[in-house]
């Protein structure tokens, strides 16, 4: 919207200066003290009021279209006056519009940044300033709706003690989290294991499944999507010092960095070369050939683990909510020797307070320390 910005404080400027005219006249008529004293002082010469510019057909629908933009926006405390159930339905309808919304909200964009580039290098004789700020307008109608999507869910997701646990965690937003609460179903799960096949993502690599053309998908793609958004803000990030995904995706990075420089994942690269087709001059397929991974794959793969822990930690808190008990500990864990290493969920301890609450017979400092051998605070 910067170009309705602009010319909005084009309209204001000219608004502004009208009234210091007739202010400076106001002051110039009036009386000034001590002035009789001066004798056969000369009169004072009036000046005429200039009169305002007449704002232009382009100024008067710039300014229509800025005040139609500051109407659009609400606040939380419109939608906190509205009852909320706990149907997630149409949470899953909202957050899917609001993504929506956004990926044409960018292309329009694009295009608008187009228009400009041309008009500044001369190419379209044809444009003229109000081709760009008729589709910022429309834009900026997108994000407002966009923007009152996301108070909206951020309101939804407060009253839900899930969703402020979420919320809590660096990189989860309103709608990633009203999201993830609407498309994830503890009742149809009963490990971490389920929440993974509901992604497809139980296994991964030479083990993976694949995919036959007309094949029925056995995943939800829109939740693998929601899941994957989630990783990538958790990667974006990963600097932030709370922003405890971030870091295991940072850790994670560098351990296969290493495996792979070592020939860790010949086999995964040979899965790879023998699986697609690659132009033999790219560095995808040289990399594969000397039975090593390319970057952006060890850094998907990165990803992918971080992405991971946190969904087997939010079906660990959604089981908690659901059955007022501890989760079963990972397969891993129980069966396999060696394996002993669980990670908490981060900032757990904001659900001990709802889960006293709600299940008063649990003493749930003490069930989750003893579950994850980890200390809270």
């Amino acid at each position: 919207m910067a170009k309705i910005v602009r010319l909005k404080a084009k309209v204001k400027t000219q608004e502004a200066a009208v009234k210091q005219e007739e202010l400076n006249e106001e002051l110039f008529n009036n009386e000034i003290p001590g002035e009789d004293l001066v004798e056969n002082a000369p009169a004072k010469k009036k000046t005429k009021a200039a009169k305002p510019e007449e704002e232009t057909p382009e100024d008067k629908l710039v300014t229509s279209m800025q005040d139609t933009l500051d109407n659009m926006k609400l606040s939380k405390r419109v939608f906190k006056k509205v009852p909320l159930d706990d149907s997630t339905d149409y949470i899953r309808h909202l957050v899917s519009f609001y993504y929506m919304m956004q990926d044409n909200r960018i292309k329009i964009n694009n295009q608008s940044s187009s228009i400009e580039r041309r008009k500044e290098s001369e190419e379209d004789e044809n444009l003229n300033d109000l081709d760009s700020v008729m589709m910022q307008f429309f834009t900026g109608q997108m994000e407002e709706v966009e923007e009152n999507l996301k108070v909206f869910l951020d309101v939804w997701t407060d009253r839900h003690p899930i969703g402020i646990w979420l919320k809590s965690i660096t990189g989860i937003g309103p709608v990633i989290a009203a999201g993830l609460i609407a498309r994830f179903d503890v009742t149809k799960s009963q490990t971490a294991g389920g929440f993974w096949s509901y992604i497809g993502w139980a296994s991964g690599g030479p083990n993976r499944k694949t995919r036959k053309r007309g094949q029925k998908l056995d995943y939800s793609p829109e939740t693998r999507t929601l899941v994957w958004k989630a990783g990538s803000s958790f990667r974006m990030q990963n600097s932030r010092k709370n922003c405890y995904y971030g870091k295991l995706y940072l850790q994670k990075k560098a351990d296969y960095i290493a495996k792979n420089n070592a020939g860790g994942f010949a086999e995964n690269a040979a899965y790879e070369l023998s699986s697609k087709k690659f132009d033999m001059s790219t560095k995808t397929y040289q990399a594969y050939s000397s039975g090593k991974l390319t970057d952006a794959h060890i850094d998907a793969m990165a990803l992918r683990y971080a992405a991971k822990i946190f969904v087997s930690h939010l079906f660990d808190v959604m089981f908690m909510w659901q059955y007022g008990e501890m989760p079963p500990k990972p397969y891993a864990m129980v069966h396999l020797n060696g394996h002993t290493h669980y990670l908490i969920p981060q900032n757990i301890e904001l659900m001990i307070e709802p889960l006293s609450k709600k299940f008063p017979n649990v003493n749930w400092r003490e069930a989750i320390v003893n579950h994850y051998h980890h200390s809270i605070d």
